[in-house]
Formats: C-alpha cells, sequence, structure tokens
C-alpha cells in the first residue's frame, strides 16, 4: 500500500508540485488540528473533574 502511494507521489511530483505541496500542507494542518482537539478534550475532562 505504501509502496504504491510512494509511486503516485514519485511519479506525480514532477508533474505536480503544486499538489503535492498542498497535499503535504493539508495533512500537516490535519494533523495540528486533531491534536488541539484531543487535548482540548484532555483539558476539558480534568477541568470537569476538579469541578466536582
Amino acid at each position: 500500500m505504501n509502496a504504491i502511494f510512494l509511486l503516485m507521489i514519485s511519479s506525480h511530483a514532477l508533474l505536480f508540485p503544486q499538489v503535492i505541496h498542498w497535499l503535504l500542507s493539508v495533512m500537516i494542518s490535519f494533523k495540528a488540528v486533531s491534536q488541539n482537539i484531543r487535548s482540548g478534550r484532555l483539558r476539558a475532562f480534568a477541568f470537569a473533574r476538579l469541578e466536582s
């Protein structure tokens, strides 16, 4: 699976460097957002525990 994905990226990187760059930035921002959501949930959970 990963090998096919890498082959697709390497073959398209010559044609669409902008697309590859966009995909990477989207993946990075998605990771950051999911981490923020996770830490936000943990913070809310800890706050609720402290309140009670």
